[in-house]
């Protein structure tokens, strides 16, 4: 990893060398991490130009001081962008966040009933303790609200959340409203998580063979999930 390490830190705002992170995600150390954290972030922040997805790799390394800059582009940098604050969330889900359960909380409630929000907040429901109606209000925000460019997010939520969030996730699965029978961002976080589920295509399979209604539809998900795979 130090070779990987030293030729992303020779031209990191270069986009070519951004395909180098995936690569430190999983073979980083703390020492990696120490050292991209230095070369990368500035002043609480991400410097100017440098790849989004460097706080994901720090969160995955498990570096602890990215902890509050992530927070901050969570849910307090006001002019964060799209991907930023995406993979400030996504580092989030690798911290325990008992300390931040009231912001997450909060930040949750500010999506109900809208069309458009960030979307990978509520991904965040799996950190609160008590998920259960969160998860129902989520699932309602996803069926009635929601645009489909915004439920990525509520669907790696369901499926980071165990039993509870299962149900929830195979019900968005097959709800024409969420439409997941195109190729979307949302259908690559659906293949996600029925990983984090451990949900088989052979198992989707036999409950698109036993529905009474909505077929067609399940099985154009279906297909589409595992194209997307």
């Amino acid at each position: 990893s130090d070779q990987i390490l030293s030729q992303f830190i020779s031209n990191s705002q270069d986009f070519d060398h951004a395909f180098l992170l995936p690569i430190l995600k999983k073979f980083g150390d703390q020492n990696d991490a120490e050292q991209l954290f230095n070369h990368c972030i500035t002043d609480e922040r991400l410097r100017e130009n440098e790849h989004h997805e460097v706080l994901e790799v720090l969160a995955v390394l498990r570096f602890e001081q990215v902890k509050p800059i992530l927070i901050n582009y969570a849910f307090e940098i006001i002019e964060t962008n799209y991907f930023l604050s995406e993979s400030a969330i996504l580092g989030l889900l690798n911290f325990k966040c008992n300390d931040i359960e009231i912001q997450i909380e909060r930040a949750i409630n500010q999506c109900y009933e809208k069309n458009l929000f960030s979307e990978f907040i509520p991904a965040l429901v799996c950190k609160l303790k008590n998920k259960g109606s969160a998860l129902e209000k989520l699932y309602e925000l996803g069926t009635t609200y929601a645009s489909s460019d915004c439920n990525a997010g509520i669907l790696l939520g369901f499926s980071l959340s165990g039993t509870a969030g299962k149900a929830y996730f195979k019900k968005a699965l097959f709800n024409p409203n969420w439409e997941l029978d195109d190729a979307t961002g949302a259908t690559y976080f659906a293949c996600l998580g029925m990983h984090n589920l451990n949900i088989t295509f052979k198992e989707l399979y036999h409950e698109v063979r036993n529905l009474e209604e909505g077929k067609d539809y399940a099985l154009s998900v279906l297909l589409t999930l595992l194209e997307r795979r």
